[in-house]
């Protein structure tokens, strides 16, 4: 729960009150969905996904890091950022472009 700065917007934002909202502040956690009902509630590793979405977690920080200091963020797509090509082992981005893998 961050702290929620307002400042004045053009009318023809899409926000219905015409404000922009900012989050201030360093390592706090923030949330937001563009599919009501899709955030899992009450813990941070999803299992399930709710709206045929698929999950993945991005790392900011070096594996080696101990845990109190991991920055990480989930991500919940509609299409998964890689794919398997069930064929001799390699990955295709959904970029459509295939990785040796």
């Amino acid at each position: 729960a961050g702290t929620t700065t307002t400042l004045e917007s053009s009318p023809d934002d899409d926000d219905d009150d015409g404000l922009l909202r900012y989050h201030r502040g360093f390592n706090n956690n923030f949330e937001s969905e563009s599919i009501p009902g899709t955030l899992p509630l009450g813990r941070n590793n999803p299992r399930r996904v709710p709206g045929r979405l698929y999950s993945e977690q991005l790392s900011g920080t070096a594996f080696t890091s101990p845990r109190t200091e991991n920055r990480r963020t989930w991500l919940y797509r509609s299409r998964p950022s890689v794919s398997g090509t069930g064929r001799g082992g390699g990955f295709e981005s959904c970029g459509g472009g295939k990785e040796d893998g």
